[in-house]
């Protein structure tokens, strides 16, 4: 992988909505993280761990978006990359972040010397909890 200039692959918890963007499931996370590891790569995250019927109306819809919105969807998806990159020791990165509580996660696992980073976007602090 990484011979061929491949350092990171992209991953999502949730249904992403786009059908090419499968989500991944635990038992496959277990498979293919000492993958990873072996080469030297990385994992990266759409922290999102949906529950129930949560989002099957017009998300487009500010007003169904914060009636649907799931507000521990991301800091339990982030609990789970912490445990896997803990596990297999592997670098994992989280992408835009938008909860207090999972910045707050990711700070604690860094400060334990695990090999975790995250980043967010202005637009995912304005409108808070994204929803796929």
């Amino acid at each position: 992988m990484t011979a061929a200039g491949v350092r990171g692959f992209k991953c999502f918890l949730c249904p992403s909505g786009v059908e090419e963007f499968q989500q991944i499931v635990y038992e496959d996370l277990q498979k293919v993280l000492p993958l990873v590891k072996e080469h030297d790569a990385f994992l990266m995250f759409h922290a999102e761990l949906k529950h129930g019927a949560a989002c099957d109306s017009d998300h487009r819809n500010y007003l169904n978006h914060l009636a649907e919105a799931d507000l521990n969807a991301e800091p339990e998806a982030v609990k789970l990359i912490i445990e896997l990159c803990e596990k297999y020791q592997v670098r994992c990165h989280i992408v835009h972040l938008s909860n207090g509580d999972s910045i707050t996660l990711v700070r604690e696992a860094r400060a334990r010397g695990l090999p975790l980073t995250a980043e967010t976007c202005p637009h995912y602090l304005t409108i808070g909890m994204r929803c796929y």
